[in-house]
């Protein structure tokens, strides 16, 4: 019944706040901004739920800025942001090919966190999630969904416009792995299994690597 639903989503909020507690137990210290992609918003609220309670219970002496990223041919929260609403309006639209954040809606509560937190949204192309997606397997060896990309994507867009600084902390989170949309990196998991096998010793990598 709606009781349960609501227990239900109760407990399922509980679950995703303790990012915050894995967060600041890894860094032991508090970041001083937090990247996350959003779509409906409640990974991103239940993360400021989290650093909120760490601050009251005296594990961390100040508060993080929360950063909603969306893509923007689906940007409910990041539309809010921009016309400073207090409230976050459902869209007509819904055009992003990253799953995990192609929704018309975002929450109230992720709007509230932002101005709780003196945060912000920002908007990104799909393409530049896709593109940090492959840079992060080819050159870190961590494949996550396009979404899990979409906030390392928008770091050089926040710092050109100075909503973040070199000094500063800066965390992001990547939401799931790249088996979510795995379609979508089909043609490049092709292509790399039709190369030519590399014999297992040094010298016939390193030839093929320069």
């Amino acid at each position: 019944d709606k009781n349960c639903l609501i227990f239900h989503y109760l407990n399922i909020l509980e679950g995703i706040k303790t990012i915050a507690y894995e967060v600041v137990g890894q860094l032991g210290a508090v970041p001083d901004v937090v990247l996350t992609p959003v779509g409906g918003g409640d990974m991103f609220a239940a993360q400021w739920r989290g650093y909120n309670e760490l601050k009251r219970a005296g594990v961390i002496d100040k508060l993080p800025r929360m950063i909603g990223v969306q893509s923007v041919n689906a940007p409910p929260l990041l539309e809010a942001v921009e016309h400073q609403l207090q409230r976050v309006a459902t869209l007509p639209y819904a055009r992003s090919k990253i799953s995990g954040i192609n929704v018309p809606f975002t929450g109230d509560h992720a709007l509230a966190a932002i101005h709780d937190s003196q945060g912000t949204a920002i908007g990104i192309a799909d393409e530049a999630a896709f593109a940090m997606q492959k840079r992060l397997a080819t050159e870190e060896g961590i494949w996550v969904e396009p979404a899990g990309a979409a906030p390392i994507a928008a770091l050089t867009t926040l710092r050109e416009k100075g909503l973040i600084q070199p000094h500063e902390r800066v965390v992001c989170v990547m939401s799931g792995a790249g088996f979510k949309d795995a379609n979508l990196a089909a043609e490049d998991a092709a292509r790399i299994g039709q190369q030519p096998i590399i014999p297992f010793d040094v010298e016939a990598v390193s030839k093929q690597l320069t």
